[in-house]
C-alpha cells in the first residue's frame, strides 16, 4: 500500500521533471539549429575562391580537402545531433501524454 502512495505521489514531480528536460532539449535543438545556420553561413562558397587549379601550392590545396572534410563530418554530426536530440524530445511528449492520459 505504501508503494502506491509513494508512486502517486512522485507522479507529479516525475511529470515535472520530464517538462523541464523538454524545455531543455527544446533549447538544446534551438542552439543547435542556430549554430548550424551560422556554420552554414561562414562556410559558404566565396566570390573569389581560392584556385585549385594544378599551379595552386599542393600543401595549401592539401590544407582546404582536410577542411572541407573535417567541415563534412562536423556537419553530419551536428545533424545526428540534432535528430537525436529532437527524438529524445518527442519520446519525453509522448511519455507525458501517456502519463497524463
Amino acid at each position: 500500500m505504501s508503494h502506491d502512495r509513494t508512486l502517486r505521489t512522485a507522479a507529479p514531480v516525475i511529470g515535472v521533471s520530464l517538462s523541464q528536460a523538454v524545455e531543455r532539449l527544446d533549447k538544446a535543438l534551438l542552439a543547435l539549429e542556430e549554430r548550424l545556420r551560422n556554420l552554414d553561413e561562414r562556410t559558404q562558397p566565396a566570390a573569389n575562391p581560392i584556385s585549385t587549379d594544378s599551379a595552386a601550392d599542393p600543401d595549401l590545396l592539401g590544407e582546404i580537402e582536410a577542411l572541407r572534410e573535417r567541415e563534412r563530418v562536423l556537419e553530419e554530426a551536428a545533424n545526428g545531433a540534432y535528430a537525436a536530440l529532437g527524438e529524445a524530445a518527442a519520446n519525453i511528449r509522448q511519455l507525458m501524454d501517456e502519463e497524463a492520459a
